[in-house]
């Protein structure tokens, strides 16, 4: 396969994700907002992302914070306090 059709197909793939997570988790935010409940934002479409590393942080902020909090945490805790 040659370049084009590589990078189309990752870009496909990736408009697919973001397609399917607005689906499986947009369409519902409206019946949670009808409740009462203060859902999350929508996910920004991921070809405005030009940072892998902000892929996470402002796709899937839920994902995002639970890395943060228990992933990093966690490992400056260990190698600042190796031994407790």
């Amino acid at each position: 396969m040659d370049l084009w059709t590589l990078s189309g197909t990752g870009y496909s793939m990736g408009q697919f994700f973001h397609l399917k997570y607005v689906i499986f988790y947009g369409y519902p935010r409206a019946f949670v907002n009808a409740d009462g409940i203060e859902a999350r934002d929508h996910p920004k479409c991921i070809s405005r992302i030009h940072l892998y590393s902000d892929m996470w942080r402002y796709f899937d902020t839920g994902l995002y914070k639970f890395m943060v909090r228990l992933g990093f945490y966690l490992w400056v805790h260990f190698f600042t306090y190796p031994y407790r």
